[in-house]
């Protein structure tokens, strides 16, 4: 067996990706390319009619060789350089976020007919989002210019918190009662970090709700950018054990698969594969990849012992795992499948 690799299941692709348009049905889906850009994830949701969420050329290259159309990509970088403006924008991106007045004009120079869709700040809102977007009060007192504006984005990072995503609605609604009324829709992009989960069920009828309600009143074309909750539980590592040595009260275990090539986190789930040694009592093992950095990749207390030459699946292990990969060592990048 090839080790270490990245396994991806395209039933676990599909039906993350009906589930998430099941939990919010008013939206269109525009996966987050930047979670993970493995061909084989890019081809399942492209074969699902899924638009896509970019943030450089070569994201659009990837997505072209696949053949998407270029109306099932929009580009969510908020700060860009006038060369990926221009790079997309001949090719036929029509969809572009900014997030002060000097890309808005930057915007308006290289793409006049272009989508521009502004981006709002809520970092006060929820402390823990990423600091992208334009001040509220920025937004107030640039309104004049901002008139022909054709959309607003956010995004709430840890997005699970309602109490949150109705401030940040409510902060929405304020701006879009100070709009004018556009001959085509307005949109509002309502960014990802969503998670599917089922104690979150009351989280989605509140949020469907108010959705339901701002897209009657004021005509919105609501956008997501789900990432995680589309791949995560669809990917999967398979490693094998290089070395298992007993040090400090702990069993470490040494993986072929590591930093290099994404391998930075706890999984959700650890598999052996190829054997099932169970113990009667529990051991701690920590987990190191076989660079010279020695570095804790993470450590759990599991039943089954583990032994050099026996190959461990790491699942949950689909986002923000590949787009790590670095030439630390020169490590050859892993071998991606798709499975069933």
């Amino acid at each position: 067996m090839n080790t270490p690799r990245y396994e991806f299941s395209e039933t676990q692709l599909k039906n993350n990706y009906y589930q998430f348009k099941n939990t919010i049905p008013d939206v269109s889906i525009f996966y987050s390319v930047k979670c993970n850009a493995s061909k084989f994830v890019l081809q399942v949701l492209s074969s699902l009619e899924s638009g896509f969420e970019i943030s450089s050329c070569l994201e659009f290259d990837k997505l072209c060789l696949l053949g998407v159309p270029s109306e099932r990509i929009i580009c969510g970088l908020p700060v860009k350089p006038e060369s990926l403006i221009t790079y997309l924008f001949e090719r036929g991106i029509q969809y572009f976020v900014f997030d002060d007045m000097q890309e808005y004009a930057k915007l308006c120079k290289i793409a006049p007919q272009v989508k521009k869709i502004l981006r709002l700040y809520v970092k006060d809102i929820g402390q823990h989002c990423i600091e992208y977007g334009m001040q509220y009060n920025v937004v107030l007192s640039n309104l004049m210019q901002l008139q022909n504006i054709d959309g607003l984005s956010f995004h709430i990072s840890e997005n699970t918190n309602i109490d949150i995503m109705l401030r940040v609605l409510d902060r929405i609604e304020l701006i879009l009662k100070n709009m004018p009324k556009k001959d085509s829709r307005f949109i509002l992009n309502i960014g990802g970090s969503y998670e599917l989960r089922e104690d979150l069920r009351i989280y989605y009828e509140q949020l469907n709700q108010r959705l339901a309600r701002l897209k009657k009143l004021y005509g919105l074309e609501i956008y997501a950018e789900p990432g995680a909750s589309i791949v995560n539980t669809a990917g999967k590592v398979i490693s094998q054990v290089v070395l298992t040595k007993v040090q400090d009260g702990f069993t470490d275990v040494y993986l072929d698969a590591g930093i290099p090539i994404g391998v930075m986190r706890p999984p959700g789930t650890i598999k052996i594969i190829n054997h099932n040694r169970c113990m009667k009592k529990s051991k701690y093992y920590r987990f190191f990849d076989i660079t010279s950095l020695h570095r804790l990749l993470f450590q759990k207390k599991l039943k089954w012992e583990i032994k050099e030459g026996d190959f461990v699946e790491l699942g949950d292990y689909g986002a923000y795992t590949l787009c790590y990969r670095n030439d630390f060592h020169c490590w050859e990048s892993p071998e991606e499948i798709l499975t069933i």
